[in-house]
């Protein structure tokens, strides 16, 4: 066993804020920073403390300095890279820190290799699910400008009090890194976000911390098609009926139109203004209204058999990673659906995306998902691909279930893709009572498919249960710790 290095201050005390250590990164975190192991002793005792050093790679050799901490964990800031990994390179961003720490929070491995990320993930992976076949990672044909969506906040800027536009860093509540130039979404995109600031401080506008602090300015998301060009872009504010301009109050209708001009250089489809509307004793709500265009934009997929079209609306989910997801799909089309089936039940179907690639090869496909409004879209997105032998349930997986018993028997395949939560209890008895001989279950939280493959490998009354055959990795996310996951289930046989 390797000894643990050990750093023993004179007075003999915990870690405290300021206080500066060296230490050899020994693992990445599950948020993407630098984990050491330091044993030091406490009052006569040695004690085991876990520092946190974001930006530093596994295996370097780091100073780092205490910013808060409790118990047996530590938060640092990273001073100097005193042995680099032989992995590192350099940070693309302009917002990457002389420290070489992104500053912005969005991108936690931008200074490692892309090749190291893959294998690192992938290696993870295999510790969490020891024994079963691990594929090749799917990975993303674009390591720059690869988002298709990027929600900005509004607040004041970490370097100022101005207000700004731009992504909020790791541990703060309220300030914003002021976005100059970000290679995540496309260059045009890239533009309007220092437009969008230098506007909101033009006009005295203030961003909302807290309800009630008379902010009014919240998120701009940007979300545009890597396949049709059209871009859709939402303005959020609060419900404030009277906002303070420089020019004095304004209707907050003014302010959200006057924008438009500022949105002008990057052609969107629609622009839509929505408030977010808190009064004591209601329950909040968003009323929206569209500025300028539709209230949608249209993406395609290219997918085996033709390109399938989808309306996304402004708070419809979509991958936003456009090349990967068409791998995704089709890695999830190859294993859900090799030759023709009878029938496909996708659960947890959202906007329709799987039970629309499904429909490809299945005689009849049911989506089950709890939220109207996107059950809505996914009907909209069938009736646009003329797939008429697709039908959309609204309502909780499980009781949905028992209302249609006729769903629980004779469906050849079955596929889910839930949150990162996973499956809830009702799921997974249901997915037991359905009993279709194949699962393939689309991950977006490697824990959360640890814990279900186990509830689902147990033996009920309905069933042996199910054994996980094969798990293909998808790096949606490059620069970032997270990883999907295309799991194969197969039905015990007895």
């Amino acid at each position: 066993m390797t000894e643990l290095p050990r750093a023993e201050p004179k007075d003999g005390r915990r870690p405290r804020k300021d206080d500066v250590v060296e230490c050899t990164i020994e693992r990445i975190g599950e948020e993407g920073q630098g984990v050491a192991i330091l044993v030091m002793k406490v009052s006569n005792q040695q004690r085991r403390f876990r520092f946190y050093v974001p930006g530093a790679l596994e295996g370097e050799r780091v100073r780092a300095r205490v910013t808060s901490g409790s118990r047996d964990i530590i938060d640092t800031e990273l001073l100097a890279i005193l042995e680099a990994s032989p992995h590192r390179s350099e940070p693309p961003c302009p917002h990457a820190s002389p420290r070489l720490q992104p500053a912005c929070g969005g991108c936690a491995f931008l200074a490692l290799d892309y090749g190291a990320q893959v294998e690192m993930k992938a290696a993870k992976t295999a510790k969490l699910f020891p024994g079963v076949p691990l594929e090749a990672t799917i990975r993303s044909p674009l390591t720059e400008r690869h988002r298709n969506k990027l929600e900005f906040s509004f607040g004041p800027a970490t370097a100022g009090d101005a207000v700004a536009l731009g992504l909020r860093p790791r541990g703060f509540r309220f300030e914003v890194v002021a976005i100059e130039g970000c290679r995540l979404m496309s260059e045009g995109v890239e533009a309007l976000v220092p437009r969008v600031t230098r506007w909101a401080q033009r006009l005295g506008l203030r961003a909302a911390i807290r309800d009630g602090d008379g902010g009014f300015l919240r998120t701009l998301t940007v979300r545009e098609s890597m396949r049709t060009g059209e871009r859709l872009v939402e303005l959020t504010t609060t419900g404030l009926e009277s906002v303070e301009t420089s020019k004095g109050p304004r209707d907050p209708e003014w302010i959200a139109r006057d924008l438009e001009a500022v949105l002008a250089p990057l052609p969107v489809s629609g622009y839509v203004w929505s408030r977010h509307i808190a009064r004591r004793g209601e329950r909040s709500r968003l009323e929206s209204v569209v500025i300028a265009g539709r209230d949608h934009y249209e993406e395609r997929l290219l997918i085996q058999g033709g390109p399938l079209r989808f309306e996304i609306h402004p708070r419809a989910f979509f991958q936003p990673n456009t090349n990967t997801a068409e791998l995704l799909y089709a890695e999830v089309l190859a294993e859900a659906v090799p030759d023709r089936v009878g029938v496909a039940l996708d659960l947890y179907c959202g906007t329709g995306t799987i039970a629309l690639v499904l429909a490809r090869r299945a005689a009849q496909v049911v989506g089950i998902e709890l939220v109207p409004e996107a059950i809505l879209s996914a009907r909209r997105n069938a009736a646009l691909n003329d797939l008429h032998h697709v039908d959309f349930l609204v309502g909780d997986v499980g009781a949905t279930l028992k209302e249609h018993p006729s769903l629980c028997g004779g469906v050849d395949v079955v596929t889910v893709d839930p949150p990162r939560a996973g499956l809830d209890a009702t799921a997974i008895e249901a997915l037991h009572r359905i009993g279709a001989p194949r699962l393939v279950y689309v991950s977006c939280n490697p824990q959360s498919l640890v814990r279900d493959a186990s509830a689902l490998s147990g033996r009920t009354m309905n069933g042996p249960g199910y054994r996980l055959t094969r798990l293909r990795p998808v790096d949606q996310f490059p620069h970032t710790p997270h990883l999907e996951l295309v799991a194969t289930f197969e039905r015990n046989e007895g």
